[in-house]
């Protein structure tokens, strides 16, 4: 058998974990008043030998300052240790759980325990439970919920172990990247994702559909929103992101109507629509051509060109552009002339 690593009480205290003491070989809190103690004090009351212990999922302390732990609890159900979905899932977010970007640990029993470190407002309640599609489980996001840690033994002397990663690194996500793979009650909250800094542009054009103008121009308020979402993709916004935007503005009004209904629904509806965007580009790989040769036009009509060359060198610059943009892509051959002609100068000057 592999030796089984165990962190020490101080380092799991140390890094902001709340870790609580259970009875040996089993899951229940040796205090039944557990919740309303303090960590400290439930370890120095603490009087048997060799305890298991429990990390409480909610901490907002030391690495989790500002962040909230969260725990994926994913159960081998029936024994069937089909979790590739989940993998595929967060590795399509660019979270590769076998490469030691977070901490996993395999229950006793064959299930994975997964740790988050989640940015933003999580919603109340103590776990919210996995869609079937994804395997059995929840994640766990309450103060008083709780999983085994690496080292304790259940009575069939089966361990838990790190499979992956360590209790300092743990991955930063946003609550939304839960939202596809979780069973949300109707009641549920969406808290908001901070948009960008500026790094990625908003065409004046993409800001009057967004405001609901031009709606006239599409068959349907649900092709107009396609029509931003492939616009948002293009530009580079994640979905979540791109969730902010649709619910701050009227877009086509089809999200909107979805969402007040039922938000959980409304942001599934959402969020497939996105990923059917992004599907089409991924078939269409011209698209990333266009999509840089639009974001350099809006940088350039967006910025002061200085100097006495500042509007040849802007001109330069479109034409370039312009390029790209014609034939979808970013390599191409280009003479002085044709430059000079389609930027509209001199071509001897430098």
């Amino acid at each position: 058998m592999a030796e089984i690593i165990v962190p020490t009480m101080a380092e799991l205290l140390e890094l902001g974990y709340r870790p609580i003491p259970l009875k040996p070989l089993e899951k229940v809190p040796i205090f039944a008043n557990w919740q309303s103690l303090s960590i400290d004090e439930q370890w120095r009351s603490c009087s048997c030998a060799n305890p298991n212990y429990g990390l409480c999922s909610g901490s907002k302390n030391g690495i989790f300052a500002g962040k909230s732990l969260a725990i994926l609890d994913w159960d081998n159900h029936n024994g069937h240790e089909d979790h590739e979905a989940l993998f595929r899932y967060f590795t399509g977010l660019g979270v590769h759980l076998k490469s030691g970007a977070t901490l996993v640990v395999r229950s006793a029993h064959g299930g994975l325990h997964v740790y988050f470190s989640v940015k933003g407002t999580l919603p109340p309640g103590h776990s919210i439970h996995l869609l079937p599609s994804f395997g059995f489980g929840e994640v766990k996001i309450g103060l008083h919920s709780y999983t085994l840690g690496p080292g304790c033994m259940l009575r069939d002397q089966l361990l838990y172990a790190v499979l992956h990663g360590w209790f300092d690194r743990i991955q930063e996500i946003w609550f939304q990247d839960f939202i596809p793979i979780l069973k949300l009650p109707q009641t549920v909250s969406l808290p908001e994702v901070p948009l960008p800094d500026g790094s990625k542009c908003i065409s004046q054009q993409l800001r009057k559909l967004l405001a609901g103008e031009g709606i006239k121009r599409f068959e349907s308020r649900s092709e107009m929103e396609a029509a931003i979402l492939s616009r948002l993709y293009l530009a580079g916004f994640t979905f979540p992101e791109a969730f902010t935007i649709f619910k701050g503005n009227p877009c086509g009004g089809r999200f909107t109507e979805e969402f007040k209904a039922n938000p959980g629904k409304g942001y599934k509806w959402l969020e497939n629509a996105y990923q059917d965007v992004a599907a089409w580009v991924a078939s269409n790989p011209s698209q990333e051509g266009r999509r840089i040769a639009e974001a350099a036009m809006e940088w350039a009509e967006s910025n002061r060109w200085h100097g006495k060359a500042g509007r040849t060198d802007k001109a330069c610059f479109l034409a370039h552009a312009g390029t790209a943009l014609k034939y979808n892509r970013v390599t191409y051959i280009l003479s002085k002339l044709d430059l000079a002609r389609l930027a509209k100068v001199d071509p001897g000057v430098e």
